[in-house]
């Protein structure tokens, strides 16, 4: 896949606006866009006892809910902002557990619009998207995780029926 391939955005609604060229979209599903935001922010360190200092980028992970055009769009804004304000307390609540899961970074429930059309007055209006900024952690997802295993296990169950 060739650069300008990987800008080109799946059909729906657009991105965050302050989405840029340097994010990528890992996966979409029916509820969300997930982007890898190469460098979210720098950290610098310098030391006191030498005149030495450096700095590294840090990525993060853009989980963008974007607005449903078949919900009514005050109960979709209501629907929305819950379901990202829940996840993000969800993963502290892990995080003060001592569960390894992504930071959150930052919860933007303004992060860019749509234009729909309302029924009740026919005006175009915008409808926000809601993002979650997690750490990044390098590593296979869930899923690729389970069907690494399962395809292991297929293999185990497979040699045990020749005994």
């Amino acid at each position: 896949m060739t650069t300008e391939e990987s800008l080109v955005l799946p059909p729906g609604p657009p991105p965050p606006r302050y989405h840029n060229k340097n994010w990528k979209l890992i996966s979409q599903g029916a509820e969300a866009r997930v982007w890898l935001i190469p460098s979210f922010f720098s950290v610098s360190s310098t030391t006191t006892t030498t005149i030495s200092s450096s700095s590294h980028t840090e990525a993060a992970i853009c989980k963008e809910r974007f607005p449903k055009s078949y919900r009514h769009p005050a109960l979709d804004l209501t629907i929305t902002k819950s379901r990202t304000k829940s996840e993000a307390r969800c993963l502290v609540r892990c995080r003060r557990a001592g569960v390894h899961c992504p930071a959150v970074l930052s919860v933007d429930n303004n992060a860019g619009g749509q234009q729909l059309q309302t029924e009740s007055d026919g005006e175009n209006k915008v409808r926000e998207s809601s993002c979650l900024f997690l750490e990044y952690i390098r590593g296979c997802t869930v899923r690729e995780y389970i069907e690494s295993r399962s395809s292991t296990l297929g293999k185990d169950d497979d040699d045990d029926d020749d005994d």
